[in-house]
């Protein structure tokens, strides 16, 4: 039988925040909220997220009611689009390529909890997205996940394992080699 104590939950000993508090809480209060606001704009939000430690490429396209929890560990390549609601839960490093296309409402998910254990441990594991890949509209991605070059993930998906280059996924399977001819 199944057994959970929340009370007994700690941190994992090799896991940090990646920044002080202080930094975190000037983010948490006011930066957040604007970042994720509905007011258009890229270049501010850019400038915002670069302050805070985001290394993002160029000719970037970051849309209103984005949410970031830790910019400090967000990578995003040249000419890649993020869209309306996405929401990049990047208790890990979340690293998106070039010329990506990031659709709306996505949800990247770095952690999650060991529901094996009575004590709910918590698993952060990095996101990668290759350059050139297409992650439609309302897909959940989760811990430790690797979208392949190229790749296209239809609407709606729940990706828990990895996808290979050049691959699609769609109705739960993955076809290999979709776009090779």
């Amino acid at each position: 039988m199944r057994k959970q104590n929340l009370k007994d939950y700690k941190l994992p000993k090799n896991w940090s925040r990646g920044r002080n508090i202080f930094f975190e809480m000037l983010w948490q209060v006011f930066f957040k909220s604007l970042i994720s606001s509905s007011l258009p704009g890229t270049i501010w939000r850019r400038y915002i997220l670069i302050l805070f430690g985001a290394k993002l490429g160029r000719s970037l396209r970051l849309s209103a009611g984005i949410k970031i929890k830790m910019p400090w560990r967000l990578i995003v390549g040249d000419f890649s689009w993020i869209g309306e609601d996405v929401w990049i839960d990047n208790l890990s490093m979340v690293k998106i390529g070039s010329n990506v296309c990031i659709s709306q409402g996505v949800y990247f998910c770095t952690g999650n909890h060991d529901f094996n254990k009575v004590n709910f441990n918590l698993i952060c594991k990095s996101i990668i997205i290759d350059s050139e890949s297409w992650i439609g509209s309302k897909v959940v991605i989760g811990p430790g996940i690797k979208i392949g070059t190229g790749s296209v993930i239809k609407m709606g998906s729940i990706i828990t394992q990895d996808v290979p280059p050049q691959s699609i996924f769609k109705e739960n399977k993955i076809i290999k080699n979709y776009f090779v001819k």
